[in-house]
């Protein structure tokens, strides 16, 4: 599973900025997050980050390494 992560920012002007980030959910030893990481990783940095607010995307997909054969 990849979390997106888009994150809306209103300017000044009251124009909308888009940014998208992706997030998977596995660590280089094979494990998963876990959902109370992910929520920490949320809390601790993103909307450190991001304090006009952001909207996070649970989604599903294939992803093929288009160099791998």
């Amino acid at each position: 599973m990849i979390i997106s992560a888009c994150l809306f920012l209103v300017a000044c002007s009251n124009r909308l900025v888009q940014t998208e980030l992706y997030f998977g959910q596995s660590k280089p030893n094979g494990e998963l997050i876990s959902e109370a990481e992910w929520n920490e990783f949320k809390k601790n940095y993103v909307t450190n980050v991001f304090r006009e607010g952001c909207s996070v995307h649970h989604i599903k997909g294939m992803w093929k390494d288009a160099v791998s054969k």
